[in-house]
């Protein structure tokens, strides 16, 4: 969530505050003139992509019908996925800051990286944290090819793969 304080150094104008300490991020601002209320929330699209290795890496742009995924009313978009490919992966929203692809909407793990995994550490079918843009470039990992189910909670900022 997000919120504003107000510039106590000059008195003059306000800051948005994020509990993900992120610095580049699209909000949306309403003004309540009725109310004397300003609310403050992170913009998120409702399409987003599977970027990496196993989905066809940064060409999965290209492949739109098979990499890409819409929020429904609450938030969750679900991939069923085929990876013939191992490596390192994201999730890519459609909201940009800049006409600079790599400037957008990316959500990242919050671990270096965050292994989804069936030998040793078994975190398919777990929820996991998401971030939204990290100065570092912090992904997802699978270390085998297979059959997936992804739910990304986008409200929530969570994630759940599930090996099928």
């Amino acid at each position: 969530s997000a919120g504003l304080t107000n510039n106590t150094s000059t008195g003059i104008g306000w800051w948005i505050s994020d509990d993900n300490k992120q610095t580049k991020r699209l909000y949306d601002i309403t003004l309540n003139t009725s109310a004397n209320t300003i609310t403050v929330k992170f913009t998120q699209g409702k399409n987003f992509w599977l970027i990496g290795t196993p989905f066809a890496g940064y060409n999965a742009f290209n492949k739109p019908d098979e990499f890409k995924g819409t929020a429904d009313e609450n938030g969750i978009v679900t991939w069923n996925v085929t990876t013939k490919n191992t490596g390192d992966w994201k999730i890519c929203g459609e909201n940009t800051l800049s006409d600079s692809f790599y400037d957008g909407e990316w959500y990242y793990s919050t671990d270096t990286p965050y292994n989804w995994s069936w030998e040793g550490g078994n975190n398919y079918g777990k929820e996991a944290d998401v971030n939204v843009y990290c100065s570092d470039d912090p992904k997802w990992q699978f270390n085998k090819p297979g059959d997936f189910e992804i739910v990304f909670d986008t409200k929530n900022l969570k994630i759940k793969v599930t090996k099928k």
